[in-house]
């Protein structure tokens, strides 16, 4: 058993119990469902630490009048949603009993194991109900607010918001502090951080950590302070997209150490180990990177489009309707290894968000686009420092590789937003010139974006981590971007001339 290997190396197990809980308190046996769904569990792995729910995965059926139903896809009545979320999206005030009798569930088969509720989903909900929900929580849990999501900021003239994680915001963010000041007052409660804090976020879906020490280094410092004045007891540094050994994981563990160096020393310390000669040049290339990733734009728009892939992401003219049939897997990379998500946790096109939190897609993407063009021009400074570096040991080779995918990737999501922009203004060109000056500047971009693909294949050929993640396994290696390029050949070439041969027509009817 997974549980008892761990132990053996001091390693505690920890699991998210993703299982449907469609047990109401009220009904009747539910404390019997829960005791079985739980010994279960025990029975597979007797051994665990800590289970976290969390509401999006467990379909939990609450009687809260503000929430909707579950799952999330059934609010609606005669095909028209009900403009209510469902319970996994919101505060619900039925929550407290539900997680009562899980711990009980729980105690049965351990003392000491931790039930860890996660309020992953809700910071946009109203403060005054998610204090209530924290008030009415049964004493001896661990709450789990995240660090950074929800938070709304100023870019130029739009408002962004922390969709689902982002360096470009160190944190906390005011939800976390919010629930971290409830649950400190009210007692009985431990408060664990949901921080993506181990080198990854969903910046960039498909590399293995990000490079920006010292944008890493200010969410830290944010982690040890919350310990202090908020009792921040523990932290859930990663979710399903893993983490990956690096200068920036050694300078995380030094940092949480009781007096530790400064964080500036220990980059020092860290940079002269690994790069040795070039620690000096690696120290200004990062400084650029950690410029860059505060220009970042942190949208679904992107997260769930180019951030998520990078440079494989592809690019469709028509709808993804417009062939009879449609498109098999609506137009994404075949999907044959079946891992936990695989394709399914990207749009394969750019799908406008608008949640009431941020700016109109239509307003920001203009103001997103010159933010990203900056996150371009400092990643390629820093990249510049790097190539230019004699001697390069591996590590080296390895970061340069790294920092080019991250730009390589950047490219791509700058198309993608021109290309939406193009297919918007095609939509209603007005007349047959000006649908033909936008096509051809759509040509132009496919033909720029076939050279950004290509120059990535090399990339991903000399670094095998480089187009991976652990949900969706392998979207961006070679074969990725051989077929990104495929499907660019078919727009160039099949697409693009039927729309043509279309706006042509009246010259030859």
């Amino acid at each position: 058993l997974i549980s008892e290997r761990c132990e053996k190396y001091g390693i505690k197990v920890a699991v998210s119990l993703a299982a449907p809980h469609n047990r109401h308190p009220d009904d009747p046996g539910a404390q019997e469902y829960y005791d079985k769904l739980y010994g279960d569990l025990f029975y597979a792995c007797p051994k665990i630490a800590s289970i976290t729910v969390v509401g999006e995965n467990t379909n939990f059926v609450s009687n809260d009048p503000k929430a909707g139903t579950a799952p999330h896809s059934s609010n609606h009545l005669d095909n028209i949603p009900t403009g209510k979320w469902s319970p996994g999206w919101w505060p619900c005030n039925d929550y407290a009993p539900w997680l009562n009798m899980i711990l009980k569930a729980i105690r049965k088969h351990s003392s000491t194991c931790k039930l860890v509720f996660s309020t992953y989903n809700w910071g946009f909900a109203p403060e005054e109900d998610r204090i209530a929900l924290i008030n009415s929580l049964p004493d001896g849990i661990t709450l789990q607010p995240t660090w950074d999501m929800f938070q709304q900021y100023r870019v130029g003239d739009i408002v962004e918001d922390v969709v689902d994680y982002s360096l470009a915001f160190p944190g906390p963010g005011d939800y976390f502090l919010s629930e971290a000041k409830a649950a400190k007052a009210r007692g009985g409660l431990s408060l664990q951080a949901n921080a993506q804090c181990s080198g990854r976020t969903w910046d960039f879906g498909v590399v293995p950590y990000e490079p920006m020490p010292r944008q890493w280094s200010k969410r830290w410092q944010g982690l040890v302070i919350a310990h202090y004045d908020w009792d921040l007891e523990s932290i859930c540094e990663n979710i399903h997209y893993g983490f990956y050994p690096s200068f920036i994981l050694d300078m995380e563990k030094q940092m949480f150490f009781t007096n530790a160096k400064p964080a500036e020393e220990i980059l020092d310390d860290l940079l002269q180990r690994d790069f040795e000669e070039n620690a000096d040049a690696v120290k200004k290339a990062t400084a650029f990177f950690d410029e860059a990733i505060t220009h970042y734009c942190p949208t679904n728009e992107d997260q769930y489009g180019g951030y998520r892939i990078g440079p494989a992401y592809p690019f469709w003219l028509e709808d993804v309707h417009a062939l009879p049939s449609g498109l098999p897997q609506e137009g994404k990379k075949p999907d044959t290894l079946l891992p936990m998500f695989g394709h399914n946790i990207y749009f394969s096109r750019y799908v406008p968000d608008v949640a009431g939190r941020n700016s109109l897609t239509g307003v920001r993407i203009y103001e997103e686009i010159k933010s990203t063009e900056k996150l371009r021009d400092l990643m390629l400074e820093g990249i510049q420092i790097l190539k230019a570096c004699k001697n390069p040991n591996k590590n080296l080779q390895r970061l340069a590789g790294l920092a080019q995918f991250i730009y390589r990737t950047v490219l791509t999501v700058l198309n993608v937003k021109r290309h939406y922009i193009l297919k918007q203004q095609l939509s209603i060109a007005a007349d047959a010139e000006n649908a033909e000056k936008i096509l051809n500047e759509i040509e132009a971009l496919l033909l720029q974006e076939k050279e950004n693909v290509e120059a990535t294949i090399p990339l991903v050929q000399a670094d095998s981590r480089l187009g991976w993640e652990p949900s969706m396994e392998y979207t961006t290696d070679e074969e990725g971007l051989r077929w990104k390029l495929r499907q660019l050949e078919y727009e160039l070439n099949v697409i693009l001339p039927k729309f043509r041969k279309g706006n042509r027509l009246i010259e030859s009817i």
